[in-house]
């Protein structure tokens, strides 16, 4: 397979650049916009004052003051420069904004993991959940639905071109995404990615020789499938002692992340020219986002407002989806769902197989553990593979006659009726959240029936034609992102962006506003606060009018501070 090359790199960079270790003095950190003339006026400043000191003179104090402003002046003027261009070279990149913005903002983020381990090192126990839950499958449902079709039965309903064969992949292509990859890197890579990248032009026919070495052989190397998980709290307001409310990330080495990009390519070719993904699911699909999956959803809900309908939204909750993918039923929706044979289903038996993983806590590191089921989440290929697994759950959702929308594991129905047809629709919509529970049931995921939602959507005037006490719904859901309430005003939305909006421009005006010239600002603005009102604004289409003044007013105090 050519994997000697990572002992050989390992080798070279050990000979050419041992590990020193050395002992450095302690010294506070000087600001970064503190410049050398700064520290040379410093100087002149202190020299000027020690003299009035010493002389008390009226000449030597009206001198010391006159310099002393001269350096306070020169302190602003450095220090708008330095975050500046900060701010003006972070522009392009979304991520390193915000990290400039959160340290103009002074907004540390505290530590996201738990504050105690029992019996155990803490990272220790989080490989040992992972590992629990990765070889936990659900139990099957004790109640029958009205009909069920076998997740290993039900296939495509239309002919499969074949894809058995992957294309060779150019030098030009691999060195195209190794300039793409960020400098971010694992622990089983044998050099720095920057390194590798400054050394490019030496080692990239290699690893195209690596990638279709793997391609041709249908092979995925047992070093690539190592990987170190860092635990992530799934939300800021979860409580972060529970392990249960941690996602595990991995950080896989960039090898196998360049051979899954390069593979990555050729599926998506083949799903897209043959029109094989999935038309109701939106994400890791270009041209389609949030939004486009929200708005689709509000469109419906609208037109059937208009016709004086109630709509029942139900948004389904899948637990630790990418964790719980069933290797064998994924091999099978490969070959019958999208025409995968020969060397590349070949080559995804061996990826998905014996995926090995220890957990990272800051410096702690974890015994190894072997997965069974699953896809990294953190690989490239995962959230694509995920979303191959969950397709024919829309086939089955299209024959209980019911609208719905996915984006990756946010799977959402929605149900339109008369209000005095509620009874027979609730019996309807029921009877077909058995088949698809036992869909997801048979498929080896999880439903979380306690993070399940039903919100009744209408007028006032039809919503009050309904009573039945035993139906138990919502005022509002959190609809990833946006939150949809039962008359869709989105009040509740704008009462919470407008919360985090007035939050970030107090600090923004106290913390950063005379620090930074305008233009910065400005950016900074609209990075910080636009971007909220920005999401899905589609959305905000043909809202009343006390709702847009409410949006207009979250924008005056920003207006107000760069005008």
């Amino acid at each position: 397979m050519g994997f000697s090359a990572y002992t050989t790199l390992s080798s070279l960079l050990d000979k050419h650049a041992p590990i020193v270790t050395k002992l450095s003095r302690r010294q506070s950190p000087s600001n970064p916009w503190f410049s050398t003339t700064l520290r040379t006026f410093r100087s002149t400043l202190r020299h000027v004052e020690n003299i009035w000191k010493r002389t008390r003179s009226a000449a030597d104090r009206s001198s010391f003051k006159s310099i002393r402003n001269q350096y306070h002046k020169l302190i602003l003027y450095y220090k708008k420069e330095y975050y500046s261009n900060l701010v003006s070279s972070a522009s392009y990149n979304p991520k390193r904004l915000w990290q400039t913005v959160n340290k103009l903002l002074h907004r540390k983020s505290s530590s996201r993991l738990p504050t105690s381990s029992p019996g155990t090192s803490l990272a220790d126990s989080f490989a040992s959940f992972f590992h629990r839950q990765n070889i936990q499958t659900p139990s099957f449902s004790n109640q029958q639905p009205c009909y069920i079709i076998s997740p290993l039965t039900l296939s495509s309903c239309h002919p499969l071109p074949n894809f058995s064969v992957f294309t060779p992949a150019s030098v030009s292509e691999v060195h195209k995404i190794l300039s793409n990859c960020p400098n971010k890197q694992s622990d089983s890579d044998p050099i720095p990615t920057w390194l590798l990248k400054e050394c490019s032009f030496v080692l990239v026919p290699t690893i195209a020789i690596m990638v279709n070495l793997s391609l041709i052989s249908g092979q995925f190397h047992p070093t690539l499938k190592e990987s170190v998980i860092s635990p992530l709290l799934k939300k800021p307001t979860l409580d972060k002692e529970e392990l249960s409310n941690y996602r595990p990330i991995s950080n896989l080495s960039l090898i196998s992340k360049i051979i899954e990009r390069v593979v990555k390519f050729r599926l998506m070719d083949h799903l897209t020219s043959n029109s094989l993904l999935n038309s109701h699911q939106s994400a890791y699909c270009k041209h389609h986002s949030t939004e486009t999956a929200r708005l689709y959803i509000h469109d419906h809900l609208i037109s059937a407002i208009g016709s004086q309908k109630v709509s029942c939204l139900c948004l389904l909750d899948l637990s630790a989806a990418f964790d719980t993918i069933d290797h064998d039923i994924l091999i099978t929706r490969l070959s019958s769902w999208f025409g995968i044979h020969g060397s590349v289903l070949s080559w995804f038996k061996s990826y998905l197989s014996s995926h090995c993983f220890r957990v990272k806590c800051e410096t702690d590191l974890s015994s190894w553990y072997t997965s069974f089921c699953g896809v990294p989440q953190g690989s490239v290929l995962g959230p694509l593979l995920f979303v191959m697994y969950t397709t024919p759950l829309s086939t089955l959702i299209s024959s209980c006659s019911l609208n719905h929308h996915l984006y990756a594991d946010d799977t959402q129905l929605f149900l339109s009726f008369l209000p005095t047809h509620l009874d027979s629709s609730m019996d309807y919509l029921h009877s077909a959240l058995d088949r698809i529970s036992s869909w997801i049931t048979e498929n080896l995921l999880t439903l979380n029936s306690s993070k399940t939602e039903f919100l009744l959507i209408g007028l006032g005037k039809q919503l009050a034609k309904i009573n039945n006490p035993s139906l138990t719904t919502t005022h509002y859901a959190r609809n990833p992102g946006i939150i949809f309430d039962e008359h869709l005003t989105f009040s509740d939305q704008i009462s919470s962006v407008s919360k985090s909006s007035y939050s970030i421009s107090v600090s923004f005006a106290v913390s950063v506003y005379t620090l930074i010239p305008k233009q910065t600002a400005s950016t900074i603005a609209t990075s910080i606060v636009y971007s909220k009102l920005d999401y899905c604004n589609s959305l905000y289409h043909n809202l009343p009018k006390s709702q847009i003044t409410r949006l207009q007013q979250i924008q005056n105090p920003l207006q107000v501070l760069l005008s």
